[in-house]
């Protein structure tokens, strides 16, 4: 028979006092779990934290051909969810740990132009999270999936933060195949057009206090992102639209 789960079970919402200093660990430590992921140039992810776990299942489970509106309420849906716990988090932690959880989600969508038909995929990331060690390790293993990362110029114009280290590395590195895979089944459609756009949106999931977490707030694509954002789609000749764009 079905065991029930009670909610008073989860250890996220039964740390006591005392584990004011274990609680992040629920979300930024866990096993190292290889996944088969052929989307992927390394064709392999790991799942090592909360929040990769959960992009690994929206990413095997995002539904396909939808409108991108219908992407952009499941971001939503998924951001103000997880905005919700990660709140509740911060205020039971020191407000030094809060920097180690992650505070972006990204979507990125590729559609194709036809007008005949609608052929859309999309996946989603974050940004890595974790100590500067663990963050850097996460880095590391994006810059596999994602060689461009490698190839950015004057990244010392950025201080304390590894490139690699945004949301937007971890769903870029799919474009790829996402563009391979739209193209596929566009001729396999009898499309007259192959022509693939992508377009990303990143939200905020860090929040100051309880009172901001039914807001949702966009964030553009930082400088760094914006130019690996120029070379992947001069690359791929594939356009990559940032649906918040810098004022």
């Amino acid at each position: 028979m079905p065991r029930n789960i009670s909610m008073s079970t989860c250890p996220v919402l039964t740390a006591q006092a005392d584990d004011r200093t274990t609680l992040p660990n629920v979300f930024v430590n866990g096993p190292k779990i290889q996944l088969r992921m052929e989307s992927l140039p390394s064709k392999h992810y790991q799942v090592g934290n909360f929040f990769s776990a959960v992009h690994a299942i929206a990413t095997q489970t995002m539904p396909s051909d939808c409108p991108l509106a219908e992407y952009i309420v499941i971001l939503v849906l998924i951001t103000k969810l997880l905005s919700r716990l990660i709140g509740q988090v911060r205020t039971r932690i020191p407000p030094h740990l809060s920097k180690i959880l992650s505070n972006s989600i990204s979507l990125m969508v590729a559609q194709s132009m036809s007008t005949q038909t609608r052929v859309s995929v999309a996946t989603l990331g974050f940004s890595a999270c974790g100590t500067s060690r663990q963050r850097k390790s996460i880095a590391n293993i994006r810059k596999q999936n994602l060689p461009q990362l490698g190839t950015l110029e004057n990244v010392d114009r950025i201080t304390e933060w590894n490139t690699g280290n945004c949301a937007e590395p971890e769903v870029f590195a799919y474009i790829p195949a996402m563009k391979r895979q739209l193209r596929t089944r566009a001729r396999q459609m009898g499309l007259n057009s192959s022509k693939i756009v992508c377009v990303g949106l990143t939200l905020k999931l860090a929040k100051l206090d309880v009172s901001q977490l039914h807001s949702i707030e966009g964030m553009e694509f930082c400088e760094l992102c914006r130019e690996l954002t120029q070379n992947i789609a001069d690359e791929l000749d594939c356009p990559i639209l940032d649906l918040c764009p810098p004022p």
